[in-house]
């Protein structure tokens, strides 16, 4: 199992999210240039909301025509339990292998009995890059 510590931030004026990107104070701590990735993201639950309840994520991410299936689970403050499996196939030995390492007992129990509902997000453009701070 992964951790992943993530901050996320919100600019509602494009400008200024790319006067901030640009300026002096952050140029200096990038350690590469940005990236920019075609992102379009499938997110599953069931009718019941089961993952939801407890904090879980399961989605399928196509970045510039590579697929990852993720499941994110809770964890403290700004980290979070993280699995990630090339190919969509592999969503429901995602889903299963997050819950063996989960404290819910019967978790998932087979595919014939979940039946996942899709959330699909309109394509957008990742800006991306490595900071030192």
């Amino acid at each position: 199992m992964g951790k992943e510590t993530e901050y996320k931030l919100a600019v509602g004026d494009l400008q200024l999210l790319d006067c901030i990107l640009c300026s002096r104070m952050v140029m200096e701590k990038l350690c590469a240039p940005y990236a920019y990735i075609r992102m379009r993201t499938t997110y599953y639950d069931t009718e019941d909301g089961f993952l939801a309840q407890r904090r879980w994520m399961l989605r399928l991410r196509t970045e510039d025509g590579r697929s990852v299936v993720t499941m994110k689970t809770p964890g403290e403050g700004h980290t979070r339990g993280e699995w990630e499996v090339e190919s969509a196939s592999t969503v429901m030995r995602t889903s299963r292998t997050a819950c063996r390492y989960s404290l819910s007992p019967g978790c998932l129990r087979s595919s014939s009995a979940i039946n996942l509902f899709t959330f699909i997000l309109p394509e957008v453009l990742k800006v991306v890059s490595l900071l030192q701070i």
